[in-house]
């Protein structure tokens, strides 16, 4: 692909007849690429539009992460956003954590990605947010956000839920789910510039961007349209522990979703949008295992054939939804449901005895740090798992499958 010299950032816009963020952005003076995300709910008749228009600027800024990777370039032009130094710092920082894995894929060092610039003398202007209240709750149909909603109707709090999901359609599955939740579901639609899968046809640089980041601030804007002051995530404890270490760095899949990030972008909120809006997840203090076991207490027999925490659904070509089987995310939240849900349900819900399958043999073994890396992918910690294929493996419920078979080997 050809090289380009700087990556711009154009123009944000609020269009009020198609209830839609329009963000704009450049390579070089070749290319102008549009981004589209549609809110299609109705709105509160009296959201604040400076406040919208702080929390877009963010969005946009944050969500250029997405066309910004496929070219690398040397330089960062966000004149246009009129940046302070902290807002320079954080972009700065989210960019190159958020692209570490797509550095360690390519092989390329951690400081190709370019810095942002801030404007001498910019001063941040965040806006008062009087007169909000309630949540959003982000949807992605996995065991994560459904413990968030159960533990929020245990505590009586009102909430609505949103899911921002990729043009044309709106995820038929999550629209089933959302109506089972019995709370109002926002749907919100995004559509990527056609040129950026053009481009990486020809070549460019493709691979994973801190989504989570870019999923709170669309939240963050379907708040502010609805009179709501909080955004509230299902991120946990162990989406702290990284993948592998590359550049002198220790290179996290899940970096938008650690403590560390989420008060990185509160702390941008507070000082560039508003003191008064807040954003949170509401399972950081638990790990996957307690996860695990408060869902499959309730949870997983209210929303059954409902759900599914595979992200290959969640692709912009994905097909039908549903449980893949083949892939580390899958292969681990069967593993960490194990304890508490009996063989021949998790059999119904994954098509298989996934801890069995030859085809995820290499898979559980980076899952239980025997080889390799802990896979690029929203799993939990190493140890979590470890100690789960030792509970297996004492109650012989593997002894006949490969992994089983490799462990005795390496243990003798």
């Amino acid at each position: 692909m050809k090289q380009y010299k700087t990556f711009r950032f154009i123009d944000v816009v609020w269009q009020e007849s198609t209830r839609s963020v329009v963000m704009r952005y450049g390579l070089d003076d070749e290319i102008i690429f549009k981004d589209t995300v549609v809110f299609e709910f109705d709105l509160s008749s009296k959201f604040n539009r400076e406040l919208l228009e702080r929390a877009m600027r963010s969005l946009w800024l944050v969500n250029g992460v997405s066309y910004y990777k496929a070219a690398l370039t040397p330089k960062i032009d966000a004149q246009a956003a009129h940046l302070t130094a902290a807002e320079a710092e954080f972009l700065s920082t989210t960019y190159r954590l958020g692209l570490g894995q797509l550095c360690y894929e390519h092989k390329l060092p951690l400081d190709r990605v370019a810095v942002f610039k801030p404007i001498i003398g910019a001063v941040a202007t965040p806006v008062a947010a009087t007169g909000l209240s309630g949540s959003v709750v982000g949807l992605g149909g996995g065991k994560d956000s459904l413990v968030t909603t159960t533990i929020l109707e245990k505590m009586g709090e009102e909430f609505v839920t949103f899911s921002a999901t990729y043009m044309p359609e709106e995820n038929g599955a999550l629209a089933q789910l959302a109506e089972v939740i019995g709370k109002p579901h926002l749907v919100i639609r995004r559509r990527f510039d056609p040129q950026l899968a053009q481009l990486n046809r020809d070549g460019a640089y493709n691979g994973h961007v801190p989504v989570t980041a870019i999923i709170t601030l669309i939240g963050l804007v379907a708040a502010i349209l609805t009179g709501r002051r909080q955004v509230i995530m299902s991120n946990e404890a162990s989406a702290g522990e990284g993948n592998v270490e590359w550049d002198g760095v220790m290179v996290n899949h899940q970096y938008s979703k650690t403590l560390a990030y989420e008060r990185l972008l509160s702390e941008h909120i507070t000082s560039s949008v508003s003191p008064d809006l807040q954003v949170f997840s509401l399972l950081r203090p638990l790990g996957e295992l307690q996860i695990a076991k408060l869902f499959a207490a309730g949870p997983m027999q209210r929303y059954q054939g409902l759900y599914s925490s595979c992200n290959r659904n969640f692709k912009a070509d994905a097909g039908a939804f549903g449980w893949c089987g083949e892939c580390s995310k899958c292969a681990f939240v069967y593993l960490i449901l194990s304890p508490f849900v009996s063989k021949k349900d998790l059999r119904m819900v994954f098509g298989a005895d996934l801890l069995t399958l030859p085809a995820l043999q290499t898979t559980f073994r980076e899952l239980f740090g025997i080889s390799g890396h802990k896979p690029f992918e929203c799993v939990g910690e190493i140890a979590n798992a470890a100690r789960q294929q030792r509970k297996h493996l004492s109650r012989a419920i593997i002894r006949n499958s490969p992994i089983f078979k490799y462990r005795l080997l390496i243990s003798t």
